[in-house]
């Protein structure tokens, strides 16, 4: 097992530690050392982050992050922001005795990936948020009956109705317009890291 102070404030500290299982999040009165904490169960928080849960890790040189991905998409995932000692320490612990994985460089086109996807749907929702301003305005009638989709249609036609052509067109193209900023930000300045690809074998090693 293996501890790491990453935060500390007013009379609170706050721990990451490694074992067989996971990760752990765990909050403690700072009168006391997180191993008589756990030990005596006085904890402020304790949460567990099991490795089996886990898709992947990404290690963030750039930003000296450790983000853990969850399997389910239910759960949130978790982004620890480090102070670069610790970062490195943590990191080096997880490369050298995280068995069972797959290791590979932070790619550019994993970066940019969720980023295209919202440049992506916000052109598409601009575009067709405009196009239904622009027949409103002409005096068309929009249907919003049919199936499963007349709930969507009904939102469409009340947001293209409540902000009209040139709206759609300025909130639209400046949501499109962040997306693209990110991309750009992303491409030229491109972050480093390791992406730890987990596995059903996957297990973190303390012999």
């Amino acid at each position: 097992m293996k501890h790491w102070e990453i935060n500390k404030e007013d009379s609170k500290k706050k721990y990451l530690t490694l074992n067989k299982e996971g990760f752990c999040l765990t909050e403690i009165d700072d009168k006391f050392n997180i191993e008589e904490a756990l030990e005596d169960k006085k904890v402020l928080s304790h949460k567990i982050i099991a490795l089996s849960d886990l898709k992947e890790i990404l290690v963030i040189d750039t930003d000296h992050s450790i983000e853990l991905r969850y399997e389910s998409d239910k759960k949130t995932d978790e982004d620890l922001e480090l102070q670069p000692h610790i970062y490195k320490e943590v990191k080096t612990f997880l490369i050298d005795n995280i068995n069972g994985v797959e290791i590979k460089e932070y790619s550019l086109l994993k970066q940019l990936t969720p980023k295209l996807i919202g440049l992506g749907v916000s052109g598409l929702l601009t575009w067709i948020l405009f196009t239904t301003a622009s027949a409103i305005e002409n005096g068309e009638t929009i249907s919003t009956s049919g199936g499963r989709r007349r709930f969507f249609k009904r939102v469409i036609v009340w947001i293209a109705e409540t902000l009209g052509v040139t709206g759609t067109l300025v909130i639209g193209g400046l949501i499109t317009a962040f997306f693209a900023y990110l991309v750009i930000t992303n491409i030229t300045k491109p972050k480093e890291g390791q992406v730890i690809k987990i596995k059903a074998a996957s297990k973190l090693n303390f012999d």
